[in-house]
């Protein structure tokens, strides 16, 4: 018989993680750190590089400018709007687009990067444009 996975699942604030220092090997965000301000994203970033185990990989996915509804809502800081009027992010509340400067400035101090692929996509139906950035990073040691 083979060994059944145990899951640690926790709710709680992602910018003060409730784990120990070094506890993960891998660290996977899906479309959910973009969705603050600047300063919680630093936060964030801090907390995922101190629960990473020395080595670890962070991966995560955020939307770029090119984005459908950048622009659009009231801008909070630069490149952050809330009350976006259409795409992806419309009715999502605070969104925060990226751009390649600004993810090796913000990204660039607690981890090196593996691999950074921007996508770029269109949903015909929704009449949208995506830009997606899949960023793949090991932290510092």
């Amino acid at each position: 018989m083979g060994v059944s996975p145990k899951a640690d699942l926790r709710v709680g604030n992602f910018s003060v993680l409730p784990w120990e220092d070094q506890y993960f090997d891998v660290v996977v965000d899906i479309f959910a750190l973009y969705a603050n301000t600047l300063p919680v994203i630093y936060s964030t970033l801090a907390e995922i590089a101190r629960v990473l185990k020395p080595d670890g990989v962070f991966y995560t996915k955020l939307w770029g400018p090119n984005t459908t509804g950048y622009g659009s809502g009231h801008e909070i800081e630069p490149n952050t709007f809330d009350a976006i009027t259409s795409g992806p992010g419309s009715g999502m509340g605070v969104i925060h687009f990226f751009d390649r400067e600004e993810i090796d400035r913000l990204f660039g101090a607690l981890f090196t990067p593996i691999a950074i692929d921007m996508i770029s996509r269109s949903d015909v139906a929704a009449n949208q444009h995506l830009e997606e950035f899949h960023c793949q990073f090991r932290k510092k040691c």
